[in-house]
């Protein structure tokens, strides 16, 4: 081999080596970035990673309003056809100023959230947006963790469903929450 070509590829060995050491052999991404979502009318802002795609419905009735908000990470998209959806964030906003309910009624008494797929039944109190709350966890197709905040207006259920603990999606629903602005 002559002189050139030993050179470079010592200098493609050092170079390599100096990369992977740096970034890993794996795919990098980074979370780093972020979107807002906000409504004026839901009284609620937050931001969350923008390695998720966003979606709202009305599924609201002449009785009460009910809104929900669904992120789904990019990567799970599209869902699989005739299968069950990817794990996801949803906030499901349903109005409060009929009965005024407080979180734990919400829980307890409603079907608005999964409580009664909770295994120990365990209700813990957590703060989100500087108003007082109270979650717990569930098990069914996914294992699950809904927090639950009421307003004079809106009940506010936050949930994210996963299928092992060590999930990312965990890490992402908890910087969701401490984004959480309440207008």
């Amino acid at each position: 081999m002559n002189r050139a070509a030993l050179i470079f590829a010592g200098a493609f060995i050092i170079i390599a080596a100096v990369y992977y050491s740096f970034v890993g052999f794996g795919e990098v991404i980074t979370n780093d970035s972020s979107e807002e979502y906000a409504s004026g009318d839901l009284g609620i802002a937050f931001e969350y990673p923008s390695t998720y795609t966003i979606g709202e419905h009305d599924l609201g009735n002449g009785e009460r309003a009910h809104r929900d908000i669904v992120l789904i990470a990019k990567k799970d998209l599209p869902p699989p056809q005739n299968g069950e959806g990817p794990p996801a964030i949803t906030i499901e906003v349903f109005q409060n100023n009929i009965e005024n309910y407080t979180a734990d009624s919400v829980i307890r008494s409603t079907n608005f959230t999964n409580y009664k797929l909770s295994s120990d039944g365990i209700i813990a109190s957590t703060t989100v947006g500087g108003r007082d709350g109270l979650e717990f966890r569930w098990s069914g197709l996914y294992e699950g963790r809904t927090v639950v905040v009421t307003g004079p207006n809106w009940v506010y259920a936050f949930s994210v469903t996963f299928l092992t603990p060590d999930d990312a999606i965990i890490d992402d629903f908890e910087r969701i929450l401490t984004a959480v602005r309440f207008k």
